[in-house]
């Protein structure tokens, strides 16, 4: 088949095929590399900053409440100050990323996830500052704010006309009856300052033993009031006077205590407390668990490109040397074929060339071939 072939054109040829097969592997293996730069792009640049930006939100909140935390209990400017760059520097971030990577997802589910806490962060931030507003108020602590708006004038009240009673009382002829005045009021006194003071530390620590010495003192002081009651024919007109003020505002005390004991047993006796555990926490239980759907999600969907990647980059290593095997079988194969095409019947004319050079003109060589 090659016999008609001029020699210029055989040589050609054989770097034809040469040509044709780089170029073909070339080709394939530009085809596998765009396929695993698709994979691996996508890694690059949705995969992992999806999963980056998901952590970043999950670490601004966790650091958020931890300020927030900080704020209520010491009340320092610098907890309002990693609150807010919590927000500006992680939550808000982050957000914004995910709505703009959201729009490369496939899932649906994943979308609607993104959404539902885009609603809660909204939740968030507002149960936040109305915590961080209210906790170094007055009205964080109702028991404390009740204490001191009606409970403490009350007190001053109580106090005020045992002092006046005793002052007057020091005043008169003293003798024995005097002197059993003089002492119920000190016990009426005394005991009514140890009640207020064991309501006090209640107030501050929530312990039950200071409540039961509230009570025991409170118990004190009735009986020791109702005995100075009874020998009131005793007292003089203006310490009567004072005794019925005193009784008055002990009737008033005493369901304001009660109250104050009421509120500060029970769980919302810190206002701010309460909103961390009731809005607060609430909220941010719904954004983790869809945070932890999201982050299962784009990572097993990571996972599944990366195993992808790896599996394409063990078939293009296996392409390529198939490639290299069938280039090299080629090349020795039309090596061969060309080689032995230009060979032979110049191998045919040396001999040919020999004989006549010897005088040998009985052999006439063929003249079939149509090339040089």
């Amino acid at each position: 088949m090659l016999n008609h072939i001029r020699f210029s054109v055989k040589i050609g040829m054989g770097y034809g095929i040469i040509a044709v097969i780089f170029a073909v592997s070339v080709g394939i293996t530009l085809w596998q590399s765009e396929r695993n730069m698709g994979i691996i792009g996508n890694l690059i640049e949705h995969r992992s900053p999806t999963v980056r930006s998901l952590l970043m939100l999950s670490n601004g909140i966790n650091r958020s409440i931890g300020a927030l935390r900080g704020w209520i209990i010491l009340g320092q400017d610098e907890f309002k100050a990693e609150r807010l760059a919590a927000w500006s520097e992680d939550i808000e971030p982050s957000v914004r990323r995910l709505r703009e990577l959201s729009e490369s997802w496939s899932d649906k589910e994943n979308i609607k996830q993104l959404e539902e806490i885009g609603s809660n962060i909204g939740d968030f931030s507002k149960a936040q500052k109305d915590i961080e507003d209210i906790a170094r108020t007055m009205e964080n602590t109702p028991a404390t704010k009740l204490l001191l708006e009606q409970g403490e004038p009350l007190f001053k009240t109580l106090d005020s006309a045992l002092i006046t009673m005793v002052e007057i009382e020091q005043t008169l002829e003293a003798n024995a009856r005097r002197k059993a005045i003089l002492g119920l009021m000190s016990e009426v006194q005394g005991t009514l300052a140890l009640a207020l003071a064991n309501l006090r530390s209640y107030l501050i620590s929530g312990d039950e033993n200071f409540k039961k010495e509230f009570d025991r003192a409170w118990t004190e002081n009735n009986e020791h009031f109702k005995e100075l009651s009874d020998k009131a024919d005793l007292l003089t007109l203006i310490q009567m006077q004072h005794l019925k003020t005193f009784g008055e505002a002990k009737e008033k005390f005493a369901p304001i205590s009660a109250e104050i004991f009421k509120i500060r047993g029970g769980t919302r006796w810190n206002i701010a407390n309460a909103w961390l555990s009731e809005r607060a926490a609430p909220t941010v239980d719904a954004i983790n668990m869809r945070l932890n759907l999201l982050l299962s999600s784009q990572i097993k969907d990571m996972e599944k490109d990366q195993a992808e990647v790896k599996g394409l980059g063990l078939r293009f290593k296996m392409v390529e040397w198939t490639l290299l095997l069938i280039g090299l079988v080629l090349c020795v194969i039309a090596g061969y074929v060309i080689t032995q095409s230009i060979t032979a019947p110049l191998h045919d004319a040396v001999k040919a060339a020999n004989r006549i050079a010897k005088g040998d003109l009985t052999e006439i060589p063929e003249s079939s071939r149509k090339d040089e």
